[in-house]
Order: C-alpha cells, then structure tokens, then sequence
C-alpha cells in the first residue's frame, strides 16, 4: 500500500433529499413525462424547418495561446543592487498563484453535493480570433476530479489573491500525469502569470518556495524549504510517479499550487504528501519540464502525447491474482482476453497491478513486450505493441 496521498483528504459534503420524487405520485410523472415529448416533437420540427431556412457556415474558433519560460535561473536583484530577500520573490509570485474550489454530485440513493479546494498556478494568456480572452490555469487533475477518475467537477471557481472569483472551466487533463487545465475569462484585467523553469539545473539543497491554498481555506500561503531531492519514484493511488521532494511545509489544498525557486522561476506543481502518522517534512512536486510539456499538450492536441499504451485495464482481485479487467479496441484486444491472470512480463514476475503501469509507461512506442498469463488453467506466452496513447472520440 502506498504512503502518500494526493492533497485532496478533504471535503464538505452536504446531503440534499430529493424530495422531488416523493412528493409526485406515479401517475403524475408520466403525464409529465408524455407532455413534455409531445412539446419537445413540435418545437423540433419547427426549428428544423427554421434551421434549413435560415443555416450559415459555421463559424470555426480560433484559439492562440501564450506561455512564459525563464530559462536563466539569475538571481533577483533590487534596485540597491543586492540579491533579493525572500519576501521580494514572494512579492514577484504570490498573485500567479490562485484557489480553486469545485463542486460535484455525488449518486447515491440521496443526491448529496461534494465540494472540494486545491490551488493552481496562472502560467499564460489565451486569444479567441486574434482578441485577448483569458488566462490559463495549470493545477493537478485530483483537484479538480468528480465522483469518479474520469469524471470532472461540475463547477469550478478560481480565486484570486484579491478574492475576485471566476467561473472557470476545464480545457483538459491528464489523470496518469496528474495535471489538467482550467481556463477563465478575463479581458479587462491583466493578471499575474508565472514563468515555467525551462532549464533542468536544480540541484538538491537549492531553496523553494511553496504558495497554495493549504486547508482549503489560507489562500495565499507561503512556506519554504529546499530541493530534497530531484527524482523520487512515488507511488499514489496506484499511479508510479517521477517527482521531486521537498521539505517545504504541504498541507491539503496545496495540490496545484506552485513551486518557485530564488529566481521566482515556477520549478514545480505541487501534488502529495506523506500520509504517515508524525512523518513531516515529505511533500512532492511534478518537475515543471514535465508539467510543461504536459500543459502544451493538452492546449495544442487535448491530450498528452507520446504515452504509452497496450489497450489494456488490469485489476488486483481479492485472491492476489491481477488480471485483465477489460480491453479497449483497435490496439491488442485479438491479443489479450479479459480474465487473462498476469504473471510476468518479459521474464519480470508482476505482484500488482500497478507493476504492469511501471513497465508500460517505461517502454518505447512501437515496441513489443511479451506477457505470461495464464488463460484456461493454460500457461502461454503472447506479445503485445505498445501503441501511442489517442483519445478515442465519439
């Protein structure tokens, strides 16, 4: 079982009866019901008509997008010539870094609303036809995630510093990589936009600072620490990781906020923590080379690229077993049956579920990676592509 959790541990859930269904008889709900098809067939069948009187070219939205990088990591110097204390680089910062806070239904026999807060960072500028619009919002995935892995928030709001509020929305996101997009409107004000560290030269010491929203409810908070180190192999909800480690204090709601360096550079997004009892001192970021590239992505294709992926969903089951859950078509599903029981892969014996995403996410597009399974109480041997990882649109 994993020690560190995404900082999402907390949420306020609030119970809302659907009184609706018991204050309507049977009978009711099916006039309702047939009264409503009857107005939804006529007004149909006029707007058609209306539509094929009166259609136009559609109109094709054109999106450009801004994205800052400072590639040297000079230290910030003031006017008197001297480097920059703490608070100067806190001062050059804090307004890039927001609150996010969502809401989503949760289904259960009572409809019940669940909220949820994290932070994320304002890293761009975006263009509809050629006209400033808004501004981009990295933050993790987890923060803004419905009831379910694949499902987003129904609402989101960012918040500023100033506690000017936005209704925002998702452009996308990528759960594997833990980072997803958010975007608001914004045409009269400029607001403050983090620069990404395009340079791999931390080293382990270096000092950071952390700004997010810890408890869901201290936006704006800053703590510090340093670089503990660069490239840790974490495991969270199953999902293996490269993040770095840090000392800086991290609480709930930090999730999606920043990570900056004495250059006031954005070096990482805040996403984990420690979930041992005492343990202090262990928080994580995803490295800003890797955020970056995963925030192109998604703005230029929806989604990121060059992942790897066999069309395949492996489950731990209760006898200790891992096997195929279920396939996904066009990739190796004439390969693969689902109830196919994992037992190595390419001589490497598998214990979870998990094991299989490691060696995945660490083999090359276009490669073959040969799988022991057992099928019909048989032991045999079948090979797998990996493939690039697209979306599947419906």
């Amino acid at each position: 079982m994993s020690n560190y959790i995404y900082n999402d541990d907390f949420t306020d859930l609030t119970e809302n009866e659907s009184n609706e269904k018991k204050g309507l008889s049977n009978n009711l709900i099916i006039i309702l019901v047939v009264a409503c098809a009857v107005f939804s067939l006529i007004f149909g069948l006029i707007g058609g008509m209306l539509v094929s009187r009166n259609s136009q070219p559609i109109k094709t939205e054109v999106y450009t997008n801004t994205i800052y990088k400072a590639p040297v990591a000079n230290q910030i110097v003031t006017a008197e010539g001297e480097a920059a204390k703490l608070a100067d680089v806190v001062d050059l910062v804090r307004d890039s870094v927001v609150e996010i806070q969502t809401e989503y239904v949760v289904h259960s026999y009572y409809q019940a609303v669940r909220s949820g807060a994290g932070s994320g960072v304002i890293v761009g500028e975006y263009q509809l036809d050629g006209i400033k619009s808004g501004y981009n919002i990295i933050t993790n995935a987890h923060v803004i995630q419905g009831q379910n892995a694949n499902e987003i928030a129904t609402k989101i709001t960012v918040i500023l510093r100033d506690g000017t509020q936005y209704s925002a929305n998702c452009v996308g996101y990528d759960i594997d990589g833990d980072i997803a997009i958010v975007r608001i409107e914004e045409t009269e004000k400029t607001l403050s936009c983090a620069s990404f560290s395009a340079d791999n030269d931390l080293r382990v010491g270096d000092s950071v600072i952390a700004i997010g929203n810890p408890l869901g409810e201290l936006g704006g908070s800053v703590t510090t620490g340093v670089i503990s180190a660069l490239d840790r192999e974490i495991e969270i909800d199953g999902n293996i990781m490269n993040l770095m480690q840090t000392n800086a204090a991290i609480n709930p709601g930090n999730s999606g906020g920043g990570l900056f360096d004495m250059s006031g550079r954005l070096v990482g997004i805040v996403n984990a923590k420690s979930s041992g009892t005492g343990i202090e001192g262990l928080g994580f970021a995803i490295p800003s080379k890797d955020a970056c590239k995963m925030y192109e992505d998604i703005i230029n294709y929806g989604y990121v690229k060059d992942k790897p992926f066999i069309g395949a969903v492996f489950a731990d089951y209760i006898d200790g077993a891992v096997r195929i859950y279920s396939l996904e078509k066009g990739y190796n599903e004439k390969v693969f049956r689902t109830g196919d029981k994992i037992i190595a892969i390419n001589g490497t014996e598998i214990s979870s579920a998990s094991d299989i995403g490691f060696i995945i996410r660490k083999s090359e597009i276009g490669s073959k990676l040969e799988f022991t399974v057992i099928r019909d109480r048989k032991q045999i041997t079948v090979e797998a592509t990996v493939f690039e990882y697209t979306p599947k649109i419906n």
